[in-house]
C-alpha cells in the first residue's frame, strides 16, 4: 500500500514537471535552438539585436535548450553578444531536471577557469575571461538554487578554484551536502574564501568552539570570519557566549551575527546587549532594535544617544530613532545636535528631519548631509 502511494506521488510529480515545461514552452515564442539558428542567418544588425533580446528573455525548458546554450558557450569563436544572451537565459531556468547540462558546462569550462585563476588567459581577452568566470559563478549558484544532488562532485572540485570557492561552498550548503564539510573547514581556517559557518548548526557550533580553543589561537582571526556567515537561529545561544571573548574582533562579529538573527523572542537578550561593556555589542543591539518593535527599547535608545561614551553607539542610536520614527525622541535628538562628534550631530539632524520635516541648525552642516536627509526621509534605510 505504501509503495503504491509513493509510485502515485512520483507519477503526479512527473506530470506536474511536464506540464510546467509545456506551460513555460508555450510562453516562449521560439526555442533556444531556433533563436540561435535565426541569429546565425541574420545579416542586419537590428535583426540580430532583436533575436539576442528574445534569447536573453527565453527560459530553457527542455534539455535540448540547455544543450544549445552549452554549444554557444563552448564555441571557440567568441561572440560576446551571443554569449551574454545565452548566459542570461540560464538565469531563467526553473526545471531542476536541466541540471545535467549545466553540470556539463561547468566541466567544459573548468580547465580554462583554473588557468584564469592562475593568471593564464591562454590567448583569450581579459573581457572574455571575465564573462566566462561570471557565467560559471552563476551556474554554480543556479545548481545550488535547484538543489542538484548530481552537481555535488563538480561543485566539490570548484571548491579548489580560487575566486569560485565561496560560490561553490554556498551552493553545497543550499543542496545540504556535507560530504566535504571537513575539507571546507580546513580551507576556511586557512583563510580561503569558503562559507563553512553557514552550512548549518553543527558547523556553526564547531566554529564557535574553535574560537574558545586556545590551541587554535593563531587561527582565530581567520576562524572569526566564519561567524558572520552563520544563519541558523539555533546558534544564537552560542553566539551570546562569544560576547565576552578576549578578542575584540570575535566580540564584534558575534554581536553582528546575533543582531542579524534576532527577532521578537530576543527582546531580553537585546536589552542585555545594550548594557554590555563592549561598544560593538552595544552597537549591534541597536541594529537589532531597528527591526524589532518593542516599547522597552525606546528609553534604552534615549540613554544610549545621550550617555554612551562611544560616538558610533550614539550615532547609531540617533539613526535608529529616526528609522523607527519615534516622535518622542525629538528633544533628545535636539540635544544630540550639540554632540562633540560630527557623525552624531549629522545622524541627529537626519532623524529630526525624518520625524518633523524641519531642518535644524547644527555645527558642521553641509549640502551632502542635507541631501542625505532628503533621501532618508523618502526612504529610511536600515544601515
Amino acid at each position: 500500500m505504501i509503495m503504491k502511494k509513493r509510485n502515485t506521488l512520483w507519477i503526479l510529480v512527473l506530470i506536474f514537471i511536464i506540464l510546467m515545461g509545456i506551460s513555460s514552452q508555450a510562453q516562449n515564442k521560439f526555442s533556444v535552438k531556433e533563436l540561435s539558428d535565426q541569429y546565425s542567418k541574420a545579416t542586419e544588425k537590428t535583426d540580430r539585436h532583436k533575436i539576442l533580446k528574445e534569447l536573453s528573455k527565453t527560459e530553457p525548458v527542455i534539455l535540448e535548450d540547455v544543450t544549445q546554450v552549452r554549444q554557444i558557450i563552448s564555441n571557440k569563436e567568441w561572440d560576446e553578444d551571443l554569449f551574454v544572451a545565452a548566459a542570461d537565459s540560464i538565469r531563467r531556468i526553473k526545471n531542476a531536471g536541466l541540471d545535467v547540462e549545466l553540470i556539463e558546462i561547468l566541466k567544459d569550462e573548468k580547465i580554462f577557469i583554473e588557468k584564469i585563476s592562475r593568471g593564464d588567459l591562454s590567448g583569450k581577452s581579459e573581457r572574455e575571461a571575465k564573462y566566462r568566470v561570471k557565467n560559471v559563478e552563476f551556474i554554480i549558484k543556479k545548481l545550488g538554487e535547484l538543489k542538484s544532488q548530481r552537481a555535488v562532485p563538480i561543485l566539490q572540485e570548484y571548491l579548489k578554484v580560487k575566486g569560485l570557492q565561496y560560490a561553490a561552498s554556498e551552493a553545497l550548503g543550499k543542496i545540504r551536502d556535507k560530504s566535504a564539510s571537513e575539507e571546507m573547514r580546513e580551507r576556511a581556517y586557512r583563510g580561503e574564501e569558503i562559507n563553512y559557518g553557514g552550512l548549518g548548526l553543527d558547523e556553526a557550533v564547531k566554529v564557535m568552539q574553535d574560537l574558545e580553543d586556545k590551541g587554535k589561537k593563531d587561527k582565530w582571526p581567520k576562524i572569526a570570519k566564519q561567524i558572520i556567515l552563520i544563519k541558523d537561529p539555533k546558534a544564537k545561544p552560542y553566539l551570546k557566549k562569544l560576547f565576552s571573548h578576549e578578542k575584540y574582533y570575535v566580540r564584534q562579529q558575534s554581536a553582528t551575527a546575533f543582531g542579524l538573527l534576532a527577532n521578537e523572542n530576543d527582546v531580553s537578550d537585546v536589552l542585555e546587549m545594550a548594557k554590555n561593556k563592549d561598544e560593538y555589542v552595544r552597537f549591534s543591539s541597536i541594529d537589532a532594535m531597528k527591526k524589532i518593535n518593542d516599547p522597552k527599547f525606546i528609553t534604552v535608545l534615549f540613554d544610549l544617544l545621550i550617555n554612551d561614551k562611544i560616538y558610533i553607539v550614539r550615532s547609531n542610536a540617533a539613526k535608529a530613532l529616526g528609522y523607527k520614527k519615534i516622535t518622542s525622541a525629538v528633544p533628545y535628538l535636539d540635544k544630540a545636535l550639540n554632540d562633540k562628534e560630527f557623525e552624531v550631530r549629522r545622524e541627529a539632524f537626519i532623524a529630526l528631519y525624518i520625524l518633523t520635516g524641519k531642518k535644524y541648525d547644527f555645527k558642521g552642516w553641509d549640502s551632502a548631509t542635507d541631501q542625505q536627509a532628503e533621501n532618508q526621509k523618502k526612504n529610511p534605510t536600515f544601515y
